[in-house]
């Protein structure tokens, strides 16, 4: 059985010189597929989880496309709910092909762990992996994009309607104190092949037309995620449409794209543009704290209790053989950044990212 304890949060007094020099750490990969893992690492008597990341990297491409990881935050989260639950760890890249996958899953049920957690990008990449796992015996449950409807397991994520149509309400409220009387025009950086894309695009513009019904959107144009068709999504809406005022990205390479490219126009064409986006990665949330970035606006993904959520979710599935049902969802809503102070950022970025700031 899962022992469960207390957590609690050391009160840390930071620094913003301290804050930009922590947040610009280039992260060490780690070993593949559970390289350099030995049974001694296992201390017996104590259950194990296993964690199939994708990278610990900052960044991973996957066709041809570049993508944020977070996976290295959440493996100290899985670190501090080691020590806090007293279990016995095993975290391994698995990438997001199936054959990669399927290796570190078959890693994993060699090292006999108790249950695993699978973060995925590709969802019809993961069956083989999670059929390999359930005919073991071993609990098995999902986060990252929503598995494909006849994979039958647990899937952990975020509630990306909901906490997009509340920063939506919120960028909305800002606006309109910041601009009144004047109509929001609002351009969508999207690629609408990735469920939750889309759903942080509807929940965004559900809640952006629920405090100004008149906005007008321009969501023609599809980017594919890389940072040129981001430009050149970006520059076509921008010559096709006068006056646009808002920009949304559905995630924080894009809205990190769209800076740079209002960065390179003439100040007077960008400078009633306000700019949100979706992570909470260091470099989004050091840009909202710059009066001068149009970067106003942020989601902070809810690492630190999808994390909770993922350990709750496997102990059930370990303790209480039959209780969850295979397929049902648990989605954890994130936090909303509007013109933050860095109070806020600070304390989004202990939390959830893992650091300890040094007074």
């Amino acid at each position: 059985m899962f022992r469960q304890h207390m957590y609690s949060m050391k009160s840390l007094v930071l620094t913003v010189l301290i804050l930009t020099i922590i947040l610009g750490i280039e992260f060490e990969p780690a070993p593949l597929y559970a390289e350099g893992i030995k049974e001694s690492a296992v201390e017996p008597g104590k259950p194990i989880i296993g964690i199939v990341h994708i990278t610990f990297e900052p960044t991973f491409f996957f066709e041809t496309v570049q993508y944020q990881s977070f996976d290295l935050s959440y493996r100290r989260q899985w670190e501090r709910l080691a020590e806090q639950y007293d279990f016995n760890l095993i975290q391994v890249e698995g990438g997001v092909a199936f054959d990669t996958m399927e290796i570190a899953v078959q890693r994993l049920i060699d090292l006999e762990v108790d249950a695993i957690l699978l973060f995925q990008h590709e969802p019809s990449a993961i069956a083989a992996s999670v059929k390999l796992a359930q005919k073991a015996g071993i609990p098995i449950a999902v986060h990252g994009i929503r598995p494909l409807g006849d994979v039958a397991v647990p899937y952990i994520g975020f509630a990306e309607y909901k906490t997009c149509y509340e920063l939506g309400k919120q960028l909305a409220q800002y606006f309109s104190e910041n601009n009144p009387g004047k109509q929001a025009k609002v351009i969508i950086l999207n690629a609408r092949t990735v469920i939750s894309d889309v759903e942080r695009e509807r929940g965004f513009t559900d809640g952006f037309k629920s405090v100004l019904p008149g906005t007008v959107f321009f969501d023609e144009l599809e980017d594919t995620g890389s940072a040129q068709s981001v430009r050149d999504v970006l520059l076509a809406d921008l010559l096709r449409n006068e006056g646009i005022n808002v920009i949304f990205a559905t995630n924080d390479l894009r809205a990190q794209a769209a800076r740079s490219t209002l960065g390179m126009l003439p100040a007077e064409q960008t400078e009633s543009i306000i700019l949100a986006g979706v992570g909470g990665s260091g470099f989004a949330m050091r840009a909202i704290l710059d009066s001068e970035n149009p970067w106003k606006a942020e989601v902070g993904l809810n690492i630190r209790e999808v994390a909770e959520k993922s350990y709750d979710v496997l102990v059930k599935m370990v303790n209480i053989k039959g209780s969850m049902k295979n397929g049902e969802e648990f989605l954890v809503p994130s936090y909303i950044f509007v013109n933050p102070s860095l109070d806020q950022v600070k304390k989004y970025i202990e939390e959830n990212h893992g650091y300890e700031f040094k007074p």
